[in-house]
């Protein structure tokens, strides 16, 4: 009983990595988006810029 209740801790202490890199790695590519959007619009707002103040 010992041997299985130390099986279970570990089989859920291995699925909480498990998650925590799975999460941890979406997040990362999330992030990685935003900033690449974030870039993409930095580099495109002078263009923004000069036709945003015309009217």
């Amino acid at each position: 009983m010992f041997s299985n209740t130390v099986k279970l801790m570990l089989m859920s202490y291995t699925y909480t990595i498990l998650y925590t890199v799975l999460i941890y790695s979406v997040i990362t590519v999330v992030m990685d988006e935003v900033s690449l959007g974030q870039a993409r619009i930095v580099y495109k707002s002078p263009i923004i810029v000069k036709d945003g103040p015309s009217p």
